[in-house]
């Protein structure tokens, strides 16, 4: 008899999809792990087929006296039995795993599902797919992703199966197939067990199986868990907070979430092209959280007692203590799951966060190691240690940590809440020497290199911001693992990027030009540069060269922007420390992430930023499209009024002492709105205010030009940024 137990198939797994933060990631809880979820993400889109799985089975049964189905011991599937439109009558399971693949498994490696937040944004995607909409809509698609406010109603995402470790779950449908004509899976022995001879369907008219997709049960979870970020009316789940000590717990409250079986069954319809669209809207369901307010209140006054009194470090002699302040800055409170599947609150210690500290102050003579990157040939980093090469072990001081403060007989579990709370930890740290040349990850494992800080922007992927999205994934390539070097080292986003011109890869997308969107060969770099500026700005860094855009650009933080544009236009910024800062750029499906990595300065970073000040107001310009229907027109570029803000960054040092103050000020031109206007309809007078094509009805757009804030705080006018990415 045939194995019953095949394994679901499963595509290469990728980075997960489109994440929603405007601002750096915190230290925050994460969801519930994976492997409580139960396999049912991978067999979601199989549910929409039991119905018809079952009628089917009782329709083959019912026909013992046709030819049989089994060869060679190997149950066949009957005849009329399809996947889709593939014919399985007569196949084993094997070939009906073939077949299936060799179907659907072509068609999905240059498949997407367009997943919309709303009615509105499924309209406004089918309208930018209708004939003619896709060249003239793409500048203004890009120019709504910029200044969207993130209303649902404007919110898409576009995903591939290779984002979502998606494949066409063939194991699976073939055994609904052998189900279909008669058969049962033994679990126990793992075989089929029925009937040599099963129902011929013939008379009864073919029995279609719908297929499905298999999806990484992990990676579906986090675009879900975006998808819930993203709409705004998530349900939020029951928390605590760790600050100043203490702890809090914070009450969640009820609200929707992504329905995630259909979810997984909408994106296999559209992945597979069931109802011939690959768009859809996202469906929602009631949830409430998953934890008590009395529990988390346990949980908080458990930690609350861990903290207290501190904890005191001893590494080979040398002795540390870290207030109750300092211990909770490394303590996150998650949510976990238990063997059962229910959720409960768990506090961790972060080694990621604890090791800067622990080493600055434990390595022999309070020094932390510097180190150097180097960068070979392939891509792959070498970290190089230079001073303390003797240091206390990160990840084992963590372990311990957590097994004193949280483990079975932990302080936080403590009867008696006398002395054992009042007195502080106790952690006795090993030592170990440092290798001359570590890979990269050998160094962050070992605690000699952190990431010190790290920013995600977004960026739609609707229809008409291919080329866009194509320039940010190229300009990632090539800043990616790039190096700024210790002890005033400048890193140049146009001395390590290069011209982004067409002969280097790049497309035709929406760029400012003179105040207006256009189409412009690397349109999009500048939301590289962005990125890397706030993740430059949220470490603490000098800044030396930056500029705003001309035109004020609502999806970035305020008054945060950063234009470049090859060869005068660049965003600069230095490294005052003596260790070499690594930056990795990685882009994926409608997200972008910087990070930089080294051995922590330890900076604190303050923002405030001004109010806004009004500038000029936009103009408008209609011009003449005479292939448009009589009588048509559509928005071309939004309008919008000119702006001018301040933001002062401050910048400390561990001990508390100012280690600088920048004030970015940036002023922000008007958009002129752009109205591309068919021909007259026939039984209406041509409007005298109609001045024909590339007339302008209010004069040109002009305005004040963006400065550049350099890192003593002065802000410079710019001749060469009429024109960014």
């Amino acid at each position: 008899m045939a194995d019953a137990s095949g394994k679901t198939p499963q595509a290469p797994r990728s980075r997960p999809t489109v994440r929603k933060q405007a601002t750096p990631r915190s230290r925050s809880g994460s969801a519930l792990s994976s492997a409580h979820r139960g396999r049912w993400f991978a067999l979601a889109g199989a549910a929409a087929c039991l119905l018809l799985v079952a009628v089917a089975a009782v329709l083959l049964s019912n026909g013992a006296d046709s030819p049989a189905a089994s060869i060679s011991g190997q149950p066949r599937i009957a005849q009329g039995v399809f996947v889709g439109s593939v014919d399985l009558s007569g196949k084993s399971e094997a070939e009906a795993v073939s077949a299936i693949e060799a179907a659907y498994g072509p068609s999905l490696k240059s498949a997407s599902a367009v997943v919309c937040g709303s009615e509105e944004a499924l309209d406004a995607v089918s309208s930018a797919s209708s004939e003619g909409q896709p060249a003239q809509g793409s500048i203004a698609a890009e120019q709504m992703e910029a200044s969207s406010s993130g209303s649902p109603d404007d919110l898409t995402w576009t995903v591939t199966p290779a984002d979502l470790g998606g494949c066409v779950d063939a194991a699976s449908l073939a055994r609904d197939a052998l189900v279909a004509s008669g058969y049962t899976a033994d679990e126990a022995t793992g075989t089929w067990q029925g009937s040599s001879a099963v129902a011929n369907a013939g008379d009864r008219g073919k029995v279609v199986l719908q297929p499905y997709c298999a999806f990484d049960p992990e990676l579906l979870e986090e675009f879900a868990e975006s998808l819930d970020e993203s709409l705004g009316t998530g349900c939020v789940e029951t928390s605590v907070v760790v600050s100043d000590g203490g702890a809090r717990a914070v009450e969640g409250a009820p609200g929707t979430r992504v329905d995630r079986g259909m979810l997984s069954l909408e994106l296999s319809f559209a992945f597979l092209d069931i109802y011939g669209t690959n768009a859809f809207v996202v469906s929602v369901e009631d949830a409430s959280p998953s934890v008590s307010l009395a529990d988390a209140q346990q949980v908080a006054d458990e930690v609350t007692r861990a903290l207290h009194g501190g904890a005191v470090f001893t590494c080979e002699g040398a002795s540390w203590k870290a207030g109750a302040s300092q211990l909770g800055d490394w303590v996150d409170v998650v949510l976990a799951a238990d063997s059962s599947g229910k959720a409960y609150l768990r506090p961790v210690v972060d080694e990621e966060a604890m090791a800067p500290a622990l080493i600055a102050n434990l390595a022999p003579g309070s020094e932390a190691a510097a180190v150097s990157f180097s960068v070979a040939d392939d891509g792959s980093v070498g970290v190089s240690v230079r001073g303390a090469t003797h240091y206390p072990n990160a990840q084992h001081a963590a372990e311990l940590l957590q097994e004193t403060l949280f483990g079975q007989n932990g302080k936080a579990y403590s009867a008696d809440g006398s002395q054992q709370a009042e007195d502080p930890a106790q952690v006795e740290v090993e030592a170990q020497d440092a290798p001359e040349n570590l890979t990269f990850d050998e160094a962050v494992a070992a605690g000699l290199v952190q990431r010190i800080s790290t920013f995600t922007t977004e960026f739609s992927t609707v229809p008409g911001t291919e080329n866009r999205n194509h320039n940010i994934a190229l300009a990632c390539e090539l800043l990616n693992n790039s190096v700024a070097k210790a002890d005033g080292g400048r890193w140049s986003f146009n001395e390590t990027a290069g011209n982004c011109n067409a002969e280097r890869g790049f497309l035709d997308a929406g760029a400012i030009v003179d105040n207006e969107y256009v189409a412009e060969v690397g349109g999009g770099i500048c939301q590289v540069a962005t990125t890397v500026f706030n993740a430059v700005y949220e470490a603490g860094y000098p800044v030396v060269s930056r500029s705003n855009h001309s035109l004020y650009i609502a999806s970035y933080p305020i008054g945060r922007d950063a234009a470049v544009s090859w060869p005068d236009l660049d965003f600069v910024w230095a490294n005052d420390t003596d260790s070499d800062v690594l930056l990795r750029a990685e882009s994926g499906t409608g997200y972008l992430t910087v990070s930089l990595y080294g051995v922590s300065p330890r900076y604190s970073v303050s923002t405030e930023t001004g109010d806004w000040q009004e500038g000029q107001k936009h103009e408008t310009r209609r011009e003449r499209d005479d292939t448009l229907a009589p009588g048509t027109s559509y928005v071309k570029t939004y309008g919008s009024d000119g702006s001018r803000v301040s933001v002062i960054r401050t910048v400390y040092a561990a001990d508390g002492s100012m280690v600088r103050q920048d004030n970015f000020v940036s002023s922000y031109a008007p958009i002129t709105e752009v109205v591309v206007e068919g021909p007259d309809a026939p039984d209406e007078p041509k409007d005298a205010g109609s001045s024909g094509e590339g007339a302008a009805q209010n004069g040109d757009a002009s305005g004040a030009q963006p400065s550049s804030s350099s890192s003593d705080g002065q802000s410079q006018p710019d001749d060469a940024q009429n024109v960014s990415g």
